[in-house]
């Protein structure tokens, strides 16, 4: 312990959840089991944020194979968990529902989550598909962006990332320079 009224935070990553959940290094989910634990009697406080548990849900989809459910399963049990703070706790038990239940990437569902928790409901995106899911947004209308660019595709039919589609989008109307120097 730090002090006598402030307790030792430590923060955990990626990896350690990782070795937990799969337990495909034995020795190492064994040592988190027993960070838990001290968590659980309050000799520690276990952090961690949002990226390291959008870094886990990619990771169990891309590389373990988990389905959707298992997943909103087994990170809602860590999101839910007193063991461990984690801020915007809520917005990720909703991202995580909404990845489940709407068919929906995380990082979409956790913009939809966070804008709804903010009051915001409308948002600029090219991403159409999974954003007109999530109940209460509503996909405004990008201004000055001609109609083949709002609806650009690759030949493997996958759509653009949103920020290279912007640049992609920006460069064709010759107002990339302009528009960035404006934002600084």
């Amino acid at each position: 312990m730090l002090s006598g009224l402030q307790m030792n935070r430590i923060f955990i990553d990626t990896n350690l959840f990782l070795r937990y959940i799969t337990n495909d290094v034995p020795e190492q989910a064994e040592y988190f089991e027993r960070l838990l634990n001290h968590a659980h009697n309050g000799s520690i406080l276990l952090m961690t944020n949002t990226l390291v548990i959008a870094e886990i849900v990619w990771t169990l989809k891309s590389y373990y194979a988990f389905s959707k459910q298992q997943i909103d399963k087994t990170v809602s049990s860590i999101v839910a968990s007193n063991a461990i703070e984690i801020p915007e706790r809520q917005i990720l038990l909703q991202a995580l529902e909404n990845f489940n239940t709407l068919n929906i990437d995380f990082t979409d569902a956790y913009i939809g989550s966070w804008m709804q928790d903010r009051g915001i409901s409308e948002i600029y995106t090219l991403n159409v598909k999974d954003f007109r899911r999530i109940s209460g947004i509503r996909i405004a209308d990008i201004p000055e962006c001609p109609r083949e660019l709002k609806h650009f595709r690759l030949k493997d039919e996958s759509v653009f990332p949103i920020l290279p589609l912007w640049v992609f989008a920006l460069e064709a109307c010759g107002k990339r320079q302009a528009v960035f120097q404006q934002s600084c």
